[in-house]
């Protein structure tokens, strides 16, 4: 009984030393247990007539195995990351070799691209008025030209016309001609723009329906705009105006112009073509169409919906690359309309003549020379 409790105790020891190792012993059977291990063992039975020997023999048996087991494992994960690390540090090499390929390609690519152009196109040299000449200009018809007097009277009454211009929220559902409508977005169509693209695109909206449809979606986003986007100060600056972001005119307006700007044109191909300077282009488009209102007794307001646009252009099926610029409610004023009571800049304060601008450097040239002579006396 002595020898057995001492081989149990020992057995307890050796589970104590291996730990969750691939063996344990049962001390209640004294059997040896493997566990998926590599080395089958036969099952071993114990008695009490193991001796202490025995058993000393079969724990360092075991510790070998482990050991063995162990140093197997950390063999093959030095491998492992020996492959890794060669790897990693051959993978800048790899990318730094592709990077040159690509660049030697691309640089023998257009080179010869270079080339061709060179041998097929005639030497370029700077533009001159003979360059311009290419059979297809028009002789420009000067008009009659006034005289002082009459170039002075007509300035004069432009700007008397022009200067009662003010922009009007209270417009009635009186009917307007169509024609006039049409002649004015032809005069506006006589804007200059880049390189003569024409970017822009009028569309006249005269269906009560379709007007409501567009005063519902200005009105909930105008409604966050004021509420949320716009902030104190832009509200507060607005207050003198009695603004809001309820747009009755846009259903009582017998006519809604609504200007969107081309971001670029389309060629017969499908391409695309450039429109340069697209919105300054549209925007003096605007100002001679307001002009033009201005000319035959109609009243406006200059009404730029933000964030609308790009459901206004749904609503209207309008192509991917026109973007609302801005909306003219137009039509005559209500009986009762009002207007602020507001006054424009004087002429000094928004021109700067420079009549005498070659004179002051004279005399600034004369002044620099005078100063040199008094020095060298």
């Amino acid at each position: 009984m002595r020898r057995r409790t001492l081989i149990q105790k020992n057995f307890d020891k050796l589970n104590k030393l291996l730990g969750n190792g691939r063996r344990q012993f049962n001390r209640n059977k004294c059997k040896v247990l493997p566990r998926g291990s590599r080395r089958q063992k036969t099952v071993t039975q114990w008695n009490s007539e193991n001796t202490k020997d025995e058993y000393e023999g079969l724990r360092i048996i075991s510790f070998m195995f482990n050991m063995e087991e162990k140093l197997l494992n950390l063999e093959g994960r030095l491998h492992i990351s020996i492959v890794m690390a060669f790897f990693s540090s051959l993978t800048p090499v790899f990318i730094a070799i592709i990077c040159v390929l690509i660049g030697a390609l691309l640089k023998k690519i257009n080179g010869e691209k270079e080339k061709s152009e060179t041998e097929s196109k005639p030497l370029s040299r700077p533009w001159v008025d003979e360059d311009l000449k290419d059979g297809n200009d028009h002789h420009l018809e000067e008009e009659e030209r006034y005289s002082e007097a009459e170039m002075i009277k007509r300035s004069q009454m432009l700007y008397e016309l022009l200067n009662k211009r003010r922009s009007v929220r209270f417009l009635s559902d009186e009917p307007v001609p169509r024609e006039v409508i049409d002649n004015v977005i032809r005069t506006a169509g006589t804007s200059p723009s880049g390189a003569h693209t024409e970017p822009w695109t009028f569309v006249v909206v005269q269906d009560p329906c379709l007007k409501h449809k567009i005063r519902e979606i200005v009105e909930e986003e105008e409604e966050i705009n004021y509420k949320k986007r716009m902030g104190d100060r832009w509200v507060n600056d607005l207050k003198r105006f009695r603004t809001n972001w309820i747009k009755e005119y846009l259903d009582t307006a017998p006519y809604l112009i609504l200007i969107f700007k081309q971001i670029y044109g389309k060629l017969p191909n499908g391409k695309k073509k450039t429109h340069y300077y697209n919105e300054i282009s549209v925007s003096i488009a605007c100002g001679i169409l307001l002009a033009a209102l201005q000319n035959v007794g109609l009243y406006t307001v200059t009404s730029t919906p933000l964030n609308c646009g790009p459901q206004l252009r749904v609503l209207l099926q309008r192509p991917a690359n026109e973007k609302l610029l801005l909306l003219l409610p137009v039509g005559y004023p209500k009986k009762d309309a009002t207007v602020p009571a507001l006054t424009r800049k004087p002429l000094e304060d928004i021109m700067v003549l420079m009549v005498w601008f070659a004179l002051w450097v004279r005399c600034c040239m004369n002044s620099g020379a005078s100063d040199d002579n008094l020095q060298r006396k």
